[in-house]
């Protein structure tokens, strides 16, 4: 699973086909840069269904929190964004489970670049935390470094975004390999541009560089000489220009459009090879089941306070610590447009300098107030 920072949405569109519709059954996945959160919910046991959803629900703004206490530093700052929102909101809510994709059964690789030791690492799903996996999505300057067990650890792209070289040394004669990264070779100017140019420079030109061993190896095998590998390796490429930043993106329905790109492409990617495909309204539905089950960890205080005669009851859901600050109570309490004025402020700073969440409250004319986590 090649990287592509968030164009992997589309990646989850594909795999949705892959994995369900065309039933195809993969022996060992890779997943490099963006590509390795797709790699945890597989090794997890996630249907591509369920990583496409995944991609369909996620919503960009809680992924991004700005360092602020970072940029005090100046040109010493670490990062401009932190992954804090990523670890405490986005990992959450695609529901992972460390457990079971540490005991997955599935033979999965993870690469991280370990900045400490200078060397490419390529970690099993047994050895994956949820630090590492940040780590592998921890682009230099955008987000910080991560540090496990003394080793400081970042973004693999530089190094590969697709490692074909060590899933061939696994043994593998077919790569399916869903591309996202553009090839379109644009130069734009800006920092912003010349950042992700410097990221398509270095992931396309690893890319060609593989393929070209392999094509070599497989020539030089039909031709009697000694190959690089051994053996005769096909590669199924689906390449596509994704209509998302690898980074900033604001909207959280261009995510669903994405997934939906990926589907719609890669059922014409299977027709046009002659791959049979299941479309989702002719696949067997689940059997009904009578129980619920879910899975929640919330901290803080609550508190309940009796409506005083011809008032509205009321509940407030304290979060954190400066939350509950008489200045900041006060006005949380007495705010009825959360998203407006010095209250998105108060919010934003909030969160920023102290790194937790801050309860957001809103009512109705004759029904109960109540607070929710923003």
């Amino acid at each position: 699973m090649a990287g592509g920072g968030l164009k992997v949405a589309y990646q989850a569109g594909v795999l949705q086909v892959w994995l369900d519709e065309a039933e195809l059954d993969f022996d060992l996945a890779d997943g490099a840069s963006g590509g390795v959160l797709n790699l945890a919910m597989w090794c997890q046991g996630m249907t591509g269904t369920q990583i496409a959803d995944n991609w369909r629900a996620y919503h960009p703004l809680r992924a991004g929190t700005p360092n602020v206490r970072g940029w005090l530093r100046g040109p010493y700052a670490p990062s401009l964004l932190t992954l804090s929102g990523m670890k405490n909101r986005v990992l959450p809510g695609f529901g992972l489970d460390w457990h079971a994709i540490r005991s997955t059964r599935r033979e999965a690789t993870f690469n991280l670049f370990n900045v400490s030791r200078q060397e490419h690492q390529v970690l099993p799903a047994a050895r994956m935390t949820d630090d590492l996996l940040l780590s592998g999505i921890a682009l230099p300057m955008w987000f910080p470094p991560v540090r496990v067990d003394g080793d400081t650890y970042i973004d693999s792209v530089f190094a590969t975004d697709a490692n074909l070289e060590e899933t061939v040394r696994r043994g593998a004669t077919e790569l399916w390999v869903i591309w996202t990264v553009s090839t379109r070779g644009q130069w734009r100017p800006g920092f912003v541009s010349e950042y992700f140019t410097m990221i398509e420079a270095a992931a396309n030109s690893r890319l060609r560089a593989s393929l070209d061993r392999i094509e070599r190896s497989n020539a030089a095998l039909t031709a009697g000489k000694p190959s690089e590998f051994g053996h005769k390796v096909t590669v199924h490429l689906l390449a596509a220009e994704v209509p998302l930043h690898y980074l900033l993106n604001f909207r959280k329905a261009s995510f669903a459009e994405a997934v939906d790109l990926g589907v719609r492409d890669a059922r014409a990617w299977c027709a046009k090879r002659g791959i049979p495909v299941r479309t989702k309204e002719f696949l067997p539905q689940p059997a009904a089941v009578d129980s619920v089950s879910f899975h929640e960890v919330m901290t803080g205080t609550i508190s309940r306070n009796r409506a005083p005669a011809g008032q509205s009851a009321k509940m407030t859901w304290n979060w954190t610590w400066w939350s509950r600050t008489p200045p900041v109570s006060w006005l949380i309490q007495r705010t009825s447009r959360p998203f407006s004025g010095s209250y998105a402020v108060l919010l934003l700073v909030g969160n920023c300098l102290f790194g937790k969440e801050v309860s957001t409250s809103w009512w109705t004319p004759g029904r109960p107030r109540r607070s929710r986590p923003n």
